[in-house]
């Protein structure tokens, strides 16, 4: 993203040649001809870490998974008499931002329309993300049960 500062030839016109630099920013304030709107800076920024950034780091290691807040459907075909049974179930993302500033947790989870020996079949993996990474602070999966019917 760019940001540029205009001011109207006017003002510009009043100002006289100058610039300022640091080692992050340039301010170069020029006058021009009393007609046309001046630039007086222009400057790429960064991007803030927002909760797209956040979602996408953590589908780098899932990418199987859905963008933020959507849910789609999935299935798979496990065993039993050819050409076996078809088990359906849903993969979702969700994302919250967090009280600390560029930090969101993220959570992954695998629903899968299963009930074996009792027990939902579904896994969730929630991760804490900042800009400088991601971490996994919780997770549970016994989804490998689906590919134990027979």
């Amino acid at each position: 993203m760019k940001l540029r500062i205009l001011l109207p030839a006017c003002a510009a016109a009043l100002i006289a040649a100058c610039s300022i630099s640091s080692e992050e920013h340039t301010l170069q304030l020029v006058p021009s001809s009393p007609s046309a709107a001046v630039l007086i800076a222009e400057q790429d920024l960064e991007e803030p870490f927002d909760q797209h950034q956040a979602v996408a780091a953590v589908l780098k290691e899932h990418p199987g998974f859905p963008q933020a807040n959507e849910t789609e459907e999935i299935e798979t075909v496990t065993g039993g008499p050819a050409p076996g049974s078809t088990v359906t179930g849903t993969l979702h993302t969700s994302v919250e931002a967090t009280s600390e500033t560029d930090t969101y947790t993220v959570t992954l989870s695998k629903r899968w329309n299963l009930i074996f020996n009792g027990e939902q079949v579904e896994g969730h993996w929630t991760y804490a993300v900042t800009p400088d990474g991601i971490e996994l602070v919780d997770s549970a999966d016994n989804t490998e049960l689906v590919t134990m019917i027979k």
